[in-house]
């Protein structure tokens, strides 16, 4: 639904409305805030990977919480470029969806696919694991004159101040925790 074989896709609050069903449709019983919505499985990048399950409260909660802290314009362009089956995946769609940002998946995680999404579409934020960020550091020529990043954010292990300052030089962006035990 996101993508094109092979090509980044972008997902835009426009098209997933276009997405759904014309019509009423099938009517379905309101959700109570602590029924499980769905379940997703974690990364393990903080020990094994794991099964999360969300309730739609937490849903409803990762929303507002990205609309306080993720502050900047709703028109920005977002690479995530975990998993689908990731726990933070599906969440932060919802999150930045609801925003009004525009949202870049691809079909699978390539560094220099990554990169070229993140150019090519004008993208400013990109959130992604520390391995994914060593990744794309150690695979791909940084930094990149045509790259627009204004938000790098890091989730799963915590990040080394290291790390830090080796994404800053490279992305010419502040990076930051978003996660992380």
């Amino acid at each position: 639904m996101l993508f094109r074989s092979g090509h980044p896709g972008v997902l835009t609050p426009g098209r997933a409305r276009a997405m759904l069903p014309a019509g009423d449709g099938l009517a379905l019983p309101a959700p109570a805030p602590d029924w499980e919505a769905a379940c997703f499985t974690t990364s393990g990048s903080t020990g094994r990977a794991k099964l999360a399950a969300h309730t739609h409260r937490s849903f409803a909660s990762q929303i507002i919480s990205a609309q306080h802290t993720c502050g900047g314009h709703t028109r920005e362009t977002v690479l995530f470029p975990l998993p689908m089956c990731h726990v933070a995946f599906l969440g932060n769609v919802h999150a930045f969806l609801a925003q009004g940002r525009h949202f870049i998946g691809l079909p699978q995680f390539d560094p220099e696919l990554a990169v070229r999404a993140l150019r090519d579409e004008r993208a400013s934020w990109m959130v992604g694991t520390p391995a994914i960020w060593e990744l794309i550091m150690r695979r791909v020529r940084l930094p990149d004159p045509g790259l627009r990043l204004r938000h790098l954010n890091c989730g799963g292990a915590p990040m080394s101040v290291e790390s830090a300052r080796l994404m800053q030089e490279a992305f010419r962006a502040p990076p930051g925790q978003t996660c992380g035990r």
